[in-house]
């Protein structure tokens, strides 16, 4: 059991750094677009809040049961917003 421990907490990690490798990008993704400075402390203050209300959620899924279907089930979503956020315009 121990072991599985170590192995999620290392997933998360990696996981992490790969995810946040965008944020220092965005603040000149967002003015390429055209779009407010202050524009950008708002989507980053929208994603925090999702985290923020999300989390909870996720986790009491996740000790129902079935926890790497709904890891999966995030990284994906997360990563088609990801997506969509690089390739949105004006």
């Amino acid at each position: 059991m121990k072991k599985d421990r170590y192995i999620i907490v290392l997933f998360f990690l990696i996981q992490n750094i790969i995810h946040n490798m965008g944020h220092p990008v965005t603040p000149e993704f967002v003015k390429s677009l055209g779009i407010a400075d202050y524009m950008f402390g708002v989507f980053f203050a929208t994603m925090s809040l999702g985290l923020m209300i999300g989390g909870p959620i996720w986790g009491t899924l996740g000790d129902r049961g079935k926890k790497k279907l709904y890891i999966v089930f995030g990284l994906v979503l997360y990563s088609i917003g990801q997506f969509g956020f690089g390739y949105s315009g004006n």
